[in-house]
């Protein structure tokens, strides 16, 4: 179901996107044979670790197909109610994507590399899960590590070897199965080979992620502008469907370009029209006679 899933995804983006998946896809191919031949030969290679090394390709591609989204919608928040918690939680998820990420990443590669150094630390807990099988009599899991590594015993042909000793007789391990080489050499560099190869799946998921935040830094990268103009377009879209057909200057702009429209009345209209009603048509007005006035108050 999650190559079918990627592989939908692979059709439906460009080609950075498409190569990403390809990658992706070989990354956690190589993690989960990584991961059965661990548990075929019992190696000391906690199945948690082994299993999130295989995860982690999907998780890495998942995170750097939605974050120019992501990143986005962040930058677009403000647009939204100032009371409401989504704008903050928007604008916080593409660093708290990646910062998980980086941060499996790291623990990752610090416990695989842990196992795939050789070390004495190594080959102390590689004799505890040998010794841990020996005494629980898993004759099963010792088997199939001899049979896989073509050996007997651990540090020699009789060392713990299967089938176990009976009545104080030694293995018969080398006699049996005409072998003469001891199991450590092999199981060591088997262990460290499935550790390396592992901590080489989680360091490419890394350079990815960091090869794709440097492509999209600042949204100057072709493939975020390109998904960004799609969602502004769809927006502006959107905004002139539902704008009214009878509706007055929304803009500044508007309201200037029909105020720039607009004819201005002459220097000889203005003269005409000073001093008068529009009922009068510019004639000339009559106003009342002072002289009348002045009589008046001379007769006092």
């Amino acid at each position: 179901m999650v190559g079918l899933g990627l592989f939908y995804l692979m059709g439906r983006d460009d080609w950075s996107n498409s190569m990403l998946s390809q990658i992706s896809v070989v990354l956690f191919t190589v993690a989960v044979v990584v991961h059965f031949n661990s548990s075929s030969l019992s190696l000391p290679i906690s199945p948690a670790i082994s299993i999130l090394a295989a995860i982690l390709p999907i998780a890495g591609f998942l995170n750097a197909y939605i974050h120019p989204s992501v990143l986005y919608a962040s930058r677009h928040s403000n647009n939204l109610a100032a009371a409401s918690r989504k704008p903050r939680l928007l604008q916080l998820a593409p660093f708290v994507l990646q910062t998980l990420q980086a941060l499996v990443t790291v623990i990752l590669a610090t416990l695989l590399a842990e196992a795939a150094v050789p070390s004495a630390a190594l080959s102390c807990v590689l004799e505890g899960e040998w010794s841990a099988r020996y005494r629980a009599h898993d004759g099963d899991a010792i088997r199939r590590v001899q049979d896989a590594l073509s050996c007997c015993g651990l540090h020699s042909v009789r060392d713990r070897a299967y089938p176990f000793q009976r009545n104080g007789h030694p293995s018969t391990c080398a006699e049996t199965y005409g072998r003469d080489a001891a199991c450590g050499p092999r199981w060591t560099a088997a262990m460290r080979t499935n550790a390396g190869v592992d901590l080489g799946v989680v360091l490419a998921v890394g350079l990815l992620q960091i090869f794709g935040l440097l492509m999209m830094r600042e949204s100057k990268s072709w493939w975020a502008s390109w998904r960004s103009w799609r969602g502004s377009q769809n927006d502006g879209s959107r905004q002139e469907s539902s704008r009214p057909l009878l509706t007055g200057p929304e803009t500044d702009e508007e309201r200037q370009q029909q105020a720039d429209g607009a004819e201005e009345p002459s220097e000889t209209e203005r003269r005409r029209v000073y001093g008068t009603t529009d009922e009068e048509g510019g004639r000339p007005r009559v106003e009342p006679s002072m002289i009348h006035d002045r009589n008046a108050w001379n007769e006092h």
